[in-house]
C-alpha cells in the first residue's frame, strides 16, 4: 500500500511540476527516471523470470509508451547542463531513442493481437463484422507503425497513427466495456 501512495505522489507531483516553468524540467527529469526504473525493475523481472509469455512484453509496453512520453519531455526540457552531460539522453538523440522506445512498445502490443486473438476478437464492437479480421488488422497495424517508425520510412506518419490507432480503440472497444460495468480489474491497465 505504501508503494501505491508513493508511486501516485510521485505521479502527481510531476505532473503538477510540469505544468510550471521552472520546474518542468526536473519533474520531467524525476518522472523520466521514476517510469524508467519501474519499467526496468518492475516489468522486466516478470520478462527475465518469463521470457515466453508474451502478456509480460504487453505489459511492459504499456509502460514504455509513458517511459518514452517521460522521455521526450525530458529531452525538450532538459537545460543546458543536462543536455551536455547526457547528450544520449537529451535533446534530439534524446528524441530519437525516445521513438525507438514508443516503437518497440507498438512490436508488443501487436504481437499481443496475435498471441491472445481468442481474448482480442470478442473485445471488437457488435456492430464491426469479421471480429477476426479486425483483431488481426490492429496488430497488424501496430507492427506495421513500429517499421516504420524504426526504418525511418514513413515514421512521421505512423506516429500520429499509431496514437489514433490507441484513442479509436480506446473509445470504441474500452469506453463501451466501462459503460457497461463489465470493466475487470484486468481491463483498467488496457482502459487506461
Amino acid at each position: 500500500r505504501a508503494l501505491a501512495y508513493l508511486c501516485a505522489c510521485i505521479s502527481l507531483t510531476c505532473g503538477a511540476g510540469l505544468l510550471c516553468k521552472r520546474s518542468r524540467g526536473a519533474a520531467a527529469r524525476l518522472l523520466f527516471a521514476y517510469l524508467l526504473l519501474w519499467l526496468l525493475l518492475v516489468k522486466g523481472y516478470y520478462i527475465v523470470g518469463s521470457p515466453t509469455v508474451e502478456v509480460n512484453y504487453q505489459s511492459a509496453g504499456e509502460t514504455a509508451v509513458l517511459v518514452a512520453a517521460a522521455w521526450v519531455l525530458y529531452a525538450w526540457f532538459a537545460g543546458a547542463p543536462d543536455g551536455h552531460r547526457m547528450r544520449v539522453i537529451a535533446g534530439e538523440s534524446g528524441q530519437r531513442h525516445a521513438r525507438a522506445l514508443y516503437a518497440l512498445a507498438l512490436v508488443a502490443f501487436g504481437l499481443s493481437h496475435f498471441a491472445y486473438l481468442d481474448l482480442t476478437a470478442p473485445l471488437v464492437p457488435p456492430w464491426l463484422p469479421v471480429h477476426v479480421f479486425w483483431a488481426y488488422f490492429t496488430g497488424a497495424a501496430y507492427l506495421g507503425a513500429a517499421a516504420a517508425m524504426l526504418s525511418g520510412v514513413l515514421a512521421r506518419m505512423a506516429a500520429p497513427l499509431s496514437a489514433l490507432q490507441m484513442g479509436l480503440l480506446t473509445l470504441l472497444v474500452w469506453a463501451p466495456v466501462a459503460l457497461s460495468g463489465r470493466l475487470s480489474a484486468g481491463h483498467w491497465t488496457e482502459y487506461g
